[in-house]
């Protein structure tokens, strides 16, 4: 019926403490694709929560790409894509398969709440244009036609692009807002400030390279403009924490103006920590 897949890059601390009675005691299968973790991630799931199948890979291929390794293994109607710093608990699961069974043939994307319990949430479902990647539940079989995340893609955009596709072969994204996932936001890999470079510079390129998949690159989306709104950004900015932050982004995005990929031809996203 359900499957659970989580993409990790080291993310053990965070998985044990957002969701240890989901692993441990798991009433899905639960499948973790780990991207070249350096913390001993996968040893530690393993040792842990043995309930639990965790593939490691040998490279960091991006959360995108780790997802789809795991959505092509699975045989369930249902794919539950969660970031490992979503508080996911088996009550909380089965309540939004409940809702994706009441609506079945409704959506192929259902969503649970993740910023926050809205306080007038009823139990009818939203349409929307877009929901937050941190917890996606798929109908595999409304999602067949459609494919899943864009494998250019290392990092952010991998959601809103899916939505966009989704919508435009005609089916429909639903928010459920009475079924509350706690989102701690940012708390998926422990933070560095290489890993902030790789995130910052991936958010300029995924951005860029949406909007052009889209047809969306006029006005403050024209890339050369976008290259010297960060540039200019990078200057006036008075924190070193924000000039490191636009400095990425600059650079980002002179990599997709020039024709850069995500990744160069070893399979290594750009700007990775080496």
């Amino acid at each position: 019926m359900l499957t659970i897949i989580i993409v990790s890059y080291n993310s053990f601390f965070v998985l044990s403490q957002c969701m240890p009675d989901l692993l441990r005691e798991p009433d899905y299968p639960v499948i973790i694709i780990d991207n070249a973790s350096t913390d001993g991630t996968p040893e530690k799931i393993r040792s842990a929560f043995p309930k639990v199948e965790c593939v490691a890979l040998d490279l960091n291929i991006g959360y995108g790409r780790a997802a789809n390794i795991g959505l092509s293994i699975i045989t369930s109607q249902y794919a539950l894509i969660l970031n490992p710093d979503i508080q996911a608990s088996n009550a909380l699961i089965s309540r939004l398969l409940d809702k994706a069974c009441k609506y079945k043939n409704h959506a192929a994307i259902f969503a649970p709440a993740t910023t926050k319990f809205p306080e007038d949430s009823s139990d009818e479902i939203i349409e929307k244009e877009t929901v937050l990647g941190a917890a996606l539940l798929f109908d595999t079989e409304q999602m067949r036609p459609i494919g899943y995340f864009d494998e250019n893609i290392f990092l952010y955009y991998e959601e809103v692009d899916l939505c966009k596709r989704v919508l435009d072969h005609g089916k429909k994204v639903v928010l459920c807002p009475d079924v509350y996932f706690p989102h701690i936001k940012g708390t998926s890999t422990l933070p560095s400030p290489a890993i902030d470079r790789l995130r910052q510079w991936h958010v300029a390129w995924s951005s860029l390279y949406f909007f052009r998949k889209h047809g969306m690159t006029t006005g403050k989306r024209s890339a050369w403009r976008m290259v010297l709104q960060y540039l200019l950004k990078s200057v006036v900015t008075v924190t070193p924490e924000k000039r490191r932050k636009y400095i990425a982004r600059t650079r980002g995005a002179i990599a997709f103006v020039f024709g850069k990929q995500a990744f160069d031809s070893s399979g290594r996203a750009r700007a990775s920590p080496r």
